[in-house]
């Protein structure tokens, strides 16, 4: 009876940590371009990774159903985070847009003082 408790115990804490770590996602891909915020953020889920990561439940049996729960917000976790992926990478590509402009631009207009 105690062990059934336990184990439902720390699968309650994944799933808990699991849901923290998807909405920390959620917020990282909604807040892409606040590079100030996006620091904290990644942070923060890092920090829950940490907390899955020291939960100790390799010995743990899951049933079906709490095993296909788990993999379902795996699998959510790792969709936004490719979203996040794809987000970041538009971003970066606007700022070295801009850096390239303002670089022509800054020329263009050193020329003109010469």
């Amino acid at each position: 009876m105690w062990v059934i408790r336990i184990m439902d115990s720390i699968y309650n804490i994944k799933i808990e940590l699991l849901k923290k770590c998807l909405e920390i996602s959620e917020e990282i891909l909604s807040n892409a371009e606040n590079w100030e915020k996006l620091d904290e953020l990644l942070d923060k889920r890092l920090g829950v990774i940490q907390e899955l990561h020291d939960l100790n439940d390799e010995e743990e049996k899951y049933t079906e159903a709490q095993i296909s729960q788990i993999d379902t917000l795996i699998r959510l976790i790792t969709q936004i985070d490719q979203d996040v992926i794809k987000v970041l990478e538009e971003e970066r590509k606007k700022v070295i847009e801009s850096l390239k402009s303002n670089t022509r631009e800054q020329k263009i207009a050193d020329y003109g003082k010469v």
